[in-house]
Parts: structure tokens; C-alpha cells; sequence
């Protein structure tokens, strides 16, 4: 029995094609604007003041903001500031559970 390299270069380029592609749909489902309906159900962001973080020599600046879900559920996003606008780092949805 033979051993044929190509046909397994193949499959592993065909996996590495498919996750490559559902690891960008997945990116843009998530990073999707939201709807004229989303947006005005959801109430306004209660937003911390700009700070600094320094380290190294280099300083990047940073906020918080909470928006409230309901009553047992908000979100908070850490953004940075690249030039002129605010950029999400990360989003967390706090759930209460008891």
C-alpha cells in the first residue's frame, strides 16, 4: 500500500479552508450593526470617564461602559481610543443567577 502525501496536503488545506471560513462568518455575525429596533429597545450606555494605562513607556487610553439588559442582566464594554474614535477590546454580558 502506497502512501499518497497529496491527497492528505489536500484534506488538511480543505479543513484549514473551512474553519478559516466559519471563523470569519462567525466575526461578522457578531460584529454586525445593530437594528433601528435593537437600538432604540436598548437604553442609554452609562459611560466611565477616559483613563490612562501606562506601561513600558507607552500609554493607551481606555473606558467602560454599562448598559443595562433588564433587570437581572447588563453588559459592559472595555474600549480603547485608536485616533479620533472609540474601539471595542471586549464585551461582557453579566447574568445574575440566584
Amino acid at each position: 500500500m502506497e502512501r499518497n502525501y497529496g491527497e492528505l496536503a489536500t484534506i488538511g488545506l480543505a479543513l484549514m479552508g473551512v474553519t478559516a471560513l466559519s471563523t470569519g462568518l462567525t466575526t461578522a455575525w457578531m460584529l454586525r450593526p445593530t437594528t433601528e429596533a435593537q437600538a432604540q429597545a436598548m437604553p442609554a450606555p452609562t459611560v466611565r470617564p477616559a483613563t490612562q494605562y501606562v506601561a513600558d513607556g507607552k500609554s493607551m487610553t481606555y473606558r467602560v461602559r454599562w448598559t443595562v439588559i433588564n433587570d437581572s442582566s447588563y453588559e459592559a464594554w472595555s474600549e480603547m481610543q485608536v485616533k479620533d474614535a472609540w474601539v471595542t477590546m471586549f464585551k461582557v454580558t453579566m447574568r445574575r443567577t440566584s
